[in-house]
């Protein structure tokens, strides 16, 4: 690290410079402390004790590569973790962040950044080396990080500059294959550098986490920017969290901490599974700002976990929705606006206009809530909306994809030059990343709708899957907040699939939570959003959903999981399928027969049979509304949507019309007999023409007009 004629340290331009300049500067303050079990600390280490430990490693490392080469870290979450990341930028190495291989899901993924980053050396405990299988070692040399304090005299400060990579942060894949995107030096230092102004982290700063170390939010929000801003960060295992929630809470009260990050669904387990009495215990004023990132915010989950912790002395404002990617190192912007008095800003938009691109508020009615995520403009940094067909720059109010721009955006992807190419782009003199987000400003503020890959385009509306999920985990206790996937089966049509988890692994009585499940679950989706096209409703035990590393469903991965029958449902429900035209039984009551004909007009089938199932007919939300009204005008009868999904067949649907009939309603028509046909279960030999004109006929004059609506 250089310094000013008058010996005064210039500001660092690398990582390593960094490390060594906290050293100098608080040598004996506390940086990271790890805690196995969430409660007690088994190591720590100083700002002083990291750099010359990272310094001494170095020059192991440098025994079995060379600077530039790439070092995949695979330690479970630790100490040990930390330093082999420090370790690799002392000695000039491209730290690649991955998972430990004895985690039980890490195969397939650890392979892939192995093949990818090109890696030489990857760093494990002896114990995960011993377990490694001959796909996952490859050609990759392993090791443990050996720490030899007599080596540190070795050590010289490596050949970096601001402009090199300095780790490899692999996407995380909730849409497409991972890709390593190249983080520099001066990406992660300018990240780090927007972080503390819009969080305001300062040196008396005490941060907990426990987001596993290979996920850029845990890697850079937890390691990175509590280095750059001098304060103290204390670590737990992620698999401590996911078995008791509590502790997270506990830790913060015990420590006083005054930031944490964590995506949503961290907020809704920590409001799910901690108690009242739990709740007593704990002191959450120092709590300052509770970061939600990583995956979609939701407003109610913020005010939730606001108002349940409010008495434990958590501030109002100290929820912050943010937005993030690992394309721009980490952070774009979150919403820490000084006037906000509430736990999260949200606009209440028309559901309808949303659908159609437009972004228009309204105060009550059918609207779906956004949250602010924050200001488009920080610092060097900005956002802009484009549309994603021409590219060019769009209004504000209107949906487009979300472009970044700033000394945060990140080199572009290893070895992937065609991506690189089409996600970093110039345009003029100015250097953007298409972040494949979908969103809009407002007040020259960012808010995020969904992602431009997974939207859904039904009969000419956009649909967003999570809008869809949270009207499908709200329907019963028993279902997991944010335990939901949405998504499309079909390559060119829509046809929705939805997998719902449970909410524990306990047991519940599938018997009694599924009754008038699939009719429950389907009325929901017509009536919030009008989708009739449902092709498989699943639920499935809690964890079922893949995800990724930040625990973002991964509804590509579903897709797959569903075709090659990766999923093992407590409950599975299928739209039925018509059956063939010659095994149909012919409608055989007056109500049948009109039920049938309104069922071949409004759906434009040539043939109907008593076993016919509303779904398997393509109904789409126009047909469900024209059968009420007609059945309403015909009979008087009034059915509601779930009445229509529970006598979802044409028998059933009669059946129920007849037993909500007055006796003269039901004797006022044609009888049985009347009706031209041979034989009751024979075919009709009427065309279906001629068969309308018979009913005609028999109806009185306000009928007849009805008939028509």
């Amino acid at each position: 690290m250089s310094a000013d004629a008058e010996g005064t340290p210039q500001v660092p331009t690398t990582l390593p410079e960094l490390v060594s300049q906290r050293a100098i500067e608080s040598p004996d303050e506390a940086l990271f402390a790890f805690l196995p079990a969430g409660i007690v600390a088994s190591e720590t280490l100083t700002f002083a004790e990291l750099d010359a430990r990272a310094r001494a490693a170095a020059v192991e490392l440098l025994d079995h590569a060379r600077p530039g080469d790439r070092v995949v870290i695979a330690y479970p979450p630790g100490i040990d973790y930390s330093l082999s990341f420090f370790a690799c930028l002392h000695a000039g190495l491209v730290a690649v962040p991955a998972v430990s291989p004895l985690q039980s899901s890490a195969g397939e993924r650890l392979e892939g950044i192995l093949r990818d980053s090109g890696a030489v050396l990857a760093l494990s405990t002896p114990q995960a080396i011993e377990q490694l299988d001959v796909a996952v070692s490859g050609q990759t040399q392993w090791r443990s990080l050996v720490v030899d304090p007599l080596r540190i005299d070795a050590w010289r400060a490596p050949d970096v500059r601001p402009e090199d990579p300095a780790f490899l942060q692999y996407t995380s894949g909730s849409t497409s294959e991972p890709k390593g995107v190249i983080v520099s030096h001066r990406n992660m230092l300018a990240n780090a550098a927007l972080a503390t102004l819009v969080y305001g982290i300062g040196r008396d700063d005490v941060i907990v986490s426990w987001l596993p170390p290979y996920h850029d939010m845990g890697l850079i929000g937890a390691m990175l920017y509590p280095l750059y801003a001098g304060c103290r960060c204390l670590q737990f295992p992620p698999s401590v969290f996911l078995r008791r929630p509590y502790r997270w809470l506990k830790l913060m009260s015990d420590v006083g901490a005054t930031m944490t990050v964590a995506p949503n669904f961290a907020y809704a387990l920590a409001c799910d599974r901690v108690d009242d009495a739990q709740r007593d215990a704990l002191r959450l004023d120092a709590l300052r700002v509770c970061v939600n990132g990583a995956e979609r915010v939701r407003p109610e989950t913020m005010r939730r976990f606001a108002a349940m912790h409010a008495r434990c002395g958590l501030r109002s404002t100290a929820p912050t929705a943010a937005y993030g990617l690992a394309e721009s190192t980490l952070l774009v912007c979150a919403d820490r606006w000084a006037e906000r008095e509430t736990p999260v800003r949200v606009l209440s938009l028309d559901r309808i206009a949303l659908e159609a691109g437009s972004a228009q508020v309204r105060d009550d009615g059918d609207t779906i809530e956004i949250a602010c995520v924050g200001a488009r403009r920080n610092a060097l940094h900005r956002c802009d909306i484009r549309d994603p067909t021409n590219l060019s720059p769009i209004a504000e109010g209107t949906i487009g994809e979300i472009w970044v721009a700033g000394p945060s955006v990140a080199e572009g992807y290893w070895r992937r030059p065609e991506a690189t190419a089409a996600t970093f782009v110039v345009d003029g003199d100015t250097r953007w990343m298409r972040t494949g987000d979908l969103g809009f400003v407002r007040d020259e503020a960012l808010y995020i709708v969904g992602r431009l890959r997974e939207m859904m385009i039904h009969r000419g509306r956009n649909l967003f899957p999570q809008d869809i999920e949270r009207t499908v985990e709200s329907l019963d206790p028993a279902f997991r907040a944010d335990g939901c996937a949405a998504f499309s089966i079909d390559d060119d049509g829509f046809g929705l699939v939805v997998v719902q988890e449970l909410a524990t692994r306990r047991r519940t009585d599938i018997a009694a939570l599924t009754e008038g499940l699939a009719a429950r679950w389907l009325t929901a989706l017509a009536d919030a959003h009008e989708i009739v096209d449902v092709v498989a409703l699943l639920l499935v035990d809690a964890g079922a959903l893949p995800r990724t590393t930040s625990g973002k469903i991964q509804r590509g991965r579903c897709r797959s999981l569903l075709r090659d029958g990766g999923f093992a449902p407590v409950w599975r429900w299928d739209r039925p399928h018509e059956t063939d035209d010659a095994a149909g039984e012919a409608p055989r009551t007056p109500t049948e027969y009109r039920l049938a004909e309104a069922w071949r007009e409004l759906g434009g089938h040539a043939v109907v049979h008593t076993h016919s199932h509303l779904l398997s007919l393509g109904a789409d939300s126009m047909f469900l509304t024209h059968l009420q009204a007609r059945i309403a005008s015909w009979w008087g009868v009034e059915v509601t949507l779930r009445d229509l999904f529970e006598a979802s067949d044409l028998a059933m649907m009669a059946a129920l019309v007849d037993a909500r009939r007055t006796d003269a309603d039901v004797n006022d028509g044609a009888s049985i007999a009347a009706f031209p046909q041979a034989d009751r279960g024979g075919p009709l030999p009427l065309s279906w023409s001629q068969q309308r004109l018979w009913f005609l006929d028999r109806l009185d004059a306000a009928a007849s007009a009805a008939y028509h609506i």
